[in-house]
């Protein structure tokens, strides 16, 4: 399974992935994106019907293997603790795609998650560089850097990441 929190975020995974889920915060667009399969900042662009949407966050990250944070820097590590809490002790690998410092720590996106999500520090690997969610769901040709190690799993997840108009760089340095 994978939980994220953007419709934009899912684009490949869908189709390694079975089921898929895509968390929404709010329980009226959680509900809206699930009826219509478009999200209202991405014009022309629809849900693959496959992915499940829900506004429940502890149903969409119950069992997952895999889950993508692609929140507002200032939920990340609210979001992130209500997660370990829900999960407790049962591995999955992280995902980063938040950008930003949390302002009261200065911590990055990745050191919220290594901090929040301890055991599992071998596990936790960054998205990163300029992209743009519109131009991602258009097609348009975007690289971004996958940090993490270890290298052999940073190359598992480029292979579930990379596709479409999306080409990633791996990267150790998170």
């Amino acid at each position: 399974q994978l939980v994220v929190r953007q419709a934009e975020d899912h684009l490949e995974l869908a189709r390694h992935f079975r089921p898929v889920v895509l968390w929404e915060f709010f329980d009226e667009l959680a509900r809206d994106l699930s009826r219509s399969r478009r999200h209202p900042h991405l014009p022309g662009f629809s849900l693959n019907p496959s992915i499940q949407v829900t506004s429940d966050l502890a149903s969409a990250a119950a069992a997952a293997e895999l889950l993508v944070f692609a929140l507002p820097s200032n939920r990340l590590r609210e979001t992130s603790r209500r997660v370990r809490l829900l999960r407790g002790e049962k591995p999955f690998i992280v995902v980063n795609a938040s950008k930003g410092v949390e302002k009261e720590s200065l911590s990055t996106m990745g050191d919220i998650l290594e901090q929040e999500f301890s055991g599992l520090k071998s596990r936790v690997f960054t998205l990163s560089g300029p992209s743009f969610a519109r131009e991602v769901a258009q097609g348009v040709i975007t690289k971004v850097v996958l940090a993490g190690t270890p290298p052999a799993a940073a190359a598992r997840l480029r292979g579930l990441f990379q596709g479409g108009p999306l080409r990633l760089e791996l990267s150790t340095d998170r």
